[in-house]
């Protein structure tokens, strides 16, 4: 089979950041669904991208599309042939409107079929479709127009390169068409131009003298005609004439360059100084950080939120080193590193035992010339930062982080919510409930109601106010120089944590408990206000918030009852109707429930997760039975033991009640179960109540036998209403008893 590469590259004006590696990821996923739907083999798909180009480059496409066969069903056999067994009218015209021989007509399950063969057509003819609709087919949060074109795309397209091997795909979107031509380096590809010929065309020096006396094109648009030949439907505007052959030939000016074939692709734009495979961008952005800082005694501190965010900034990294006055490293740590990273996209340096150094790295989108004055021109911003934080920092320190508290009453929690000093109010008075629930000690529970009263201080600060990524680190460092106790401290930061996926959990008792009062007060009001989040939308983050909260209360190992903490948090928010109480409690056990689903599912069967998510108010019992059911599906028997619980759980369903009369079983079997139930549910119910729900199981299974020895030989649904409702009563007293632990019927046996 021949193959060769397929390259689409789409060239734009700077794209995001952030938005590049959704788009890649989609690219290559309406690529792959493309090829596969058009019955087009091909091997590894590459996607490729920076910050003025997304690019597609698929190995080994098939040259041709595979045949297809497909059967078309006609009349039935009666119809289809008369009484000697010759093709009927019905069966010659069902034939001719599907372009078959009558005598090609196949019978299969008493019906006349036509056998359909579709020969493949060349890839290069399907991709002139196939490409301008994958392109159109990719979606983003925020589309731009331009011109007055009725086309939308996340940025303006300013070039499409298509080829399939040398050969150009022709197609044309937003009036940019497809061709070989390509762009550089915004800069530093400006400079030359590389044209590939053929025998007989202009040298690449004639064409730059041509294209030199040649009238700008409309909105700079050079367009690359498929190999070299006049296309009548184009003005002379749209291509550029060499003298010499008399034929259109590539209109090229300075940053563009021509692309020979797919396979050169990666390495002509090296040549322009673009490097487009982000893999290895990002290893050159990485080691030349390394490097600079080492170079200066130095390790930088690479986090892979900012080198993403780097990393599509840039097409031709260059890193140097900046420098910043040492009395800028009295303020806090952070109030440097703050505007250093998240405001001017520098990475820090620090010494090798972590202390910050008076330096920075930077990733210049271009070469190694004049570093001195980029370098220059960074310090001096990174300056008037620093500068700022400095000042805020000493107005701050004017005044303690109890006494900024005040200034809260000025500030709204939600509309109709109060303020945030009120919220304060409550996080004291919901910490030490939640306390008292957890049995803390007495110093972490005075702890957490100080770090409560203080906890959003920070928050009218002019530090804050400035640099909003610093709350809760600055009341951190505030309250340290207040000489609060060092767990308070803590916890006025780590009450915020987990801030975002992959964060880690507050370390302190107070930490933890501070968060998860903050959490839930936050989720209670909003959901007091009617603002639930529904599909994407949740601008008050409170998916991430119950996140956190089942995290927290997975790694603490804390037992603690949600709908409790809604009950205490409902009355300090003054919510006093009882049919919008129990509208709240329903939407956060919901909304929980889901929650810990999703962080279930990472290790967890998802019918284990559905079996024991019925009662999801305990997050950490829940994930302890969680473990508990897997475990014991994993043991010898298990599968029988199940379905014994389910045939149980079943008609258990139809019980009025739970409560039995013993005296009343007559049959040995049904004796013989009660008798087992008896031995075993105080040692099952003790062994729930210590958490060691293996250990009940193990109890538990011992019911297996005698239960299908009852239905083998009980009638459940017996005439007499009396015996029947007894029986069931029976049956739902030890479904009672499994429901502890999961609802067996769930579980896929």
């Amino acid at each position: 089979m021949d193959t060769k590469i397929l390259l689409l590259e789409i060239g734009t004006e700077e794209i995001p950041a952030h938005a590049m590696p959704a788009i890649l990821d989609q690219l290559k996923s309406l690529a792959e669904k493309s090829l596969t739907e058009s019955r087009i083999a091909f091997g590894k798909i590459q996607t490729l991208g920076t910050p003025r180009r997304l690019a597609l480059l698929v190995q080994d496409v098939a040259t041709r599309q595979a045949d297809a066969q497909s059967e078309r069903r006609g009349p039935s056999v009666k119809i289809a042939f008369d009484a000697a067994g010759k093709p009927s009218k019905a069966a010659i015209g069902f034939a001719r409107g599907q372009k078959v021989a009558p005598e090609d007509l196949i019978v299969c399950d008493g019906y006349v079929y036509a056998v359909i063969r579709e020969q493949g057509k060349p890839s290069a003819e399907l991709f002139a479709t196939l490409l301008p609709k994958i392109i159109c087919d990719l979606s983003f949060p925020n589309n731009m127009r331009w011109g007055s074109l009725d086309f939308k795309f996340i940025r303006p397209i300013r070039w499409i390169v298509a080829l399939f091997g040398d050969e150009v795909i022709p197609f044309e979107i937003a009036n940019v068409h497809s061709g070989r031509i390509s762009r550089g380096h915004r800069f530093l590809s400006a400079a030359d131009v590389d044209v590939a010929l053929a025998d007989g065309d202009a040298t690449a020096a004639e064409i730059r003298n041509d294209l030199d006396d040649a009238k700008p094109l409309p909105n700079e648009q050079y367009i690359l005609r498929n190999d070299f030949e006049r296309d009548d439907a184009h003005d002379s505007q749209d291509a550029v004439l060499s003298p010499l052959t008399d034929t259109t030939c590539a209109a090229v000016r300075r940053g563009e360059f021509v692309i020979k074939t797919a396979g050169d692709y990666v390495a002509a734009c090296e040549k322009n100084f673009v490097i487009v495979d982000q893999a290895r961008r990002r290893e050159m952005i990485a080691a030349q950080i390394n490097d600079v800082a080492a170079s200066k005694g130095g390790v930088a501190e690479i986090t892979d939120d900012l080198l993403e965010e780097v990393l599509y900034l840039v097409e031709y990294p260059t890193a140097l080193v900046g420098e910043f006055e040492t009395k800028y490293l009295a303020l806090p740590a952070e109030a440097v590193i703050t505007p250093m990273r998240d405001h001017q996209r520098y990475f820090p340096v620090k010494t090798a035992d972590g202390k910050l150094m008076p330096l920075f790295v930077t990733i210049r989108n271009g070469g190694k010339n004049y570093l001195d004055i980029v370098q220059h021109g960074n310090e001096r911003v990174l300056k008037a930062r620093l500068e700022d934080a400095q000042f805020f920092f000493n107005e701050d320190r004017k005044k303690t982080l109890e006494a900024h508290r005040d200034k809260l009453k000025t500030v709204v929690f939600q509309e109709g919510l109060g303020t945030v000093y009120a919220k304060t109010e409550r996080l004291m008075r919901l910490v030490e409930k939640i306390s008292d629930m957890l049995g803390v000690d007495a110093d972490s529970r005075k702890n957490s109601v100080r770090a409560a009263q203080l906890s959003k201080a920070d928050l009218v600060t002019g530090m804050v106010t400035e640099f909003t990524e610093l709350q809760g680190v600055m009341g951190r460092e505030y309250a340290k120089l207040d000489g609060e106790v060092p767990e308070v401290c803590a916890a006025i930061d780590e009450h915020y944590m987990p801030r975002f996926a992959g964060d880690g959990s507050p370390s302190t008792v107070a930490g933890k408990i501070l968060s998860i009062a903050d959490k839930i007060d936050n989720i209670v009001a909003t959901f007091s206000r009617g603002l639930v989040p529904t599909g994407s939308q949740d601008p008050f983050a409170l998916r991430r918030q119950a996140l956190g909260i089942v995290n927290l209360l997975t790694v603490a190992r804390w037992s603690l009852s949600l709908s409790a903490v809604v009950e205490v948090a409902m009355d300090l928010l003054n919510i006093t109707d009882t049919v919008g109480r129990d509208k709240i409690q329903r939407e956060f056990a919901d909304f929980m429930r889901l929650r810990v689903k999703n962080v279930l599912s990472d290790s967890v069967r998802y019918d284990v997760i559905d079996a024991v998510l019925d009662d999801a108010d305990d997050v950490f019992v829940v994930t302890l039975r969680a473990a508990a059911v897997e475990q014991f599906l994993a043991m010898p028997d298990a599968t029988k033991t199940i379905q014994s619980f389910v045939r149980v759980s079943n008609l258990a369903q139809k019980a009025e009640t739970s409560e039995f009369d013993a005296a009343l079983f007559t049959l040995d079997a049904e004796k013989i179960l009660h008798g087992a139930f008896a031995a075993i549910k105080v040692a099952a119910d003790e062994l729930i109540a210590k958490r060691d729900f293996l250990g009940a199981l193990d109890v538990l299974k011992r019911l297996s036998t005698p239960i299908d020895s009852f239905f083998d030989s009980v009638m459940v649904m017996d005439e007499n209403l009396t015996v029947r409702r007894n029986r069931l009563a029976l049956l739902k007293s030890i479904d009672d008893l499994l429901t502890k632990i999961a609802v067996f019927g769930k579980i896929v046996r």
